[in-house]
C-alpha cells in the first residue's frame, strides 16, 4: 500500500502535509479509534469527513456536512443579491432570473454525486431554504410566501428535482458509453424534432399569455376612474388604471388619493 502511495505521490506531486484521509463505512460500523496511516514517515489522521473537488465527503455518504456548508454559502449569496433585487422597480424579470441562475449553478455543482441523499429531510430543507429566498426576490413576493408558491411564481422548478434529473442523465450517459453506443441519425432527428416541438409550444404559450394580459390591461384601463381596483398577486398590489405596483401601504394610499382627486376634478 505504501509503495503504491509513494508511486502516486511521485507522479502527481502529492503534498503529504496537505493530504487527508477518510474511512468509509456502513451504518452499522464505526470508525476505529485513533485511526491513521503512515506515508514515508508522515502520519495522516483519518478524519470523519474531507473536502474533495469542492464536495464534502463524509464517512457514511450522507453529505450532511456538505449541505450545511452549501446552505450557508447560498444564503450569504442570496442575501447579497437581495440588495440588487428590490420588490419594486428594476431590474426586470430576465435580470432576476439571471441572478437566480447564479445560485442554481452553485447549488447543483456535483449533483450526480449527492442527488440520492436528498431523500433525507435535513438535506432537502438545506437546499430549499436558499431557493425560496431567491425565488421570492424573482417573484417580488414577501418573505411569508411559501416555498412552493415562490417557485411557481418565479417559474423555477425545485432544485432537488433538477438534481435528480442531472443524476439520471449522468447514469444514462455512463451506461451508453460503457456499451459504446452512439445515437443513430434517426434518433438525432427525433430529438431535434422533439426540441423544436417543445420550443414552439413554449412560444405559443408565451404569446397567448401576453395576449391575455394585454386584453386584461386594456379592459382595466377602459373602466372609469371611480371603478379603480387593485389586484393582489404575490404580495404586490397592481392598479387597474395605470398599472403601477405597490408593496408598501404608504405608497398605495397616496396613489389612491391622487386618483380620487383627479376623478373629482
Amino acid at each position: 500500500m505504501q509503495e503504491k502511495l509513494t508511486a502516486t505521490q511521485a507522479l502527481r506531486g502529492v503534498a503529504l502535509h496537505k493530504t487527508e484521509a477518510v474511512f468509509f463505512h456502513g451504518s452499522r460500523q464505526h470508525q476505529p479509534p485513533d485511526a491513521h496511516i503512515h506515508v514515508e514517515g508522515v502520519r495522516i489522521e483519518v478524519q470523519p469527513q474531507m473536502k474533495y473537488l469542492g464536495i464534502v465527503l463524509d464517512s457514511r455518504w450522507r453529505f450532511r456536512a456538505h449541505f450545511s456548508g452549501l446552505s450557508t454559502r447560498l444564503m450569504r449569496t442570496a442575501g447579497a443579491l437581495s440588495w440588487l433585487l428590490p420588490n419594486i422597480g428594476r431590474p426586470g424579470d430576465q435580470c432576476r432570473r439571471l441572478y437566480a441562475g447564479i445560485l442554481k449553478s452553485m447549488a447543483l455543482y456535483g449533483a450526480p454525486i449527492w442527488a440520492d441523499s436528498l431523500s433525507s429531510r435535513v438535506n432537502a430543507a438545506a437546499i430549499r431554504r436558499p431557493q425560496r429566498a431567491i425565488a421570492q426576490r424573482v417573484a417580488r413576493a414577501y418573505r411569508t410566501v411559501s416555498f412552493a408558491a415562490a417557485c411557481v411564481l418565479a417559474g423555477t422548478p425545485p432544485w432537488e428535482l433538477e438534481a435528480w434529473v442531472l443524476a439520471r442523465v449522468y447514469d444514462w450517459t455512463v451506461a451508453q458509453k460503457a456499451l459504446n453506443r452512439r445515437p443513430d441519425p434517426i434518433e438525432k432527428e427525433e430529438m431535434v424534432g422533439w426540441r423544436r416541438t417543445i420550443k414552439d409550444k413554449v412560444c405559443e404559450f408565451e404569446s397567448r399569455r401576453r395576449e391575455q394580459l394585454d386584453a386584461r390591461r386594456d379592459e382595466l384601463k377602459a373602466r372609469p376612474p371611480a371603478a379603480i381596483q387593485y389586484t393582489y398577486i404575490g404580495g404586490v398590489l397592481t392598479c387597474s388604471e395605470c398599472g403601477r405596483t405597490f408593496t408598501a401601504k404608504i405608497g398605495f394610499v397616496s396613489h389612491w388619493r391622487a386618483h380620487q382627486r383627479s376623478s373629482q376634478n
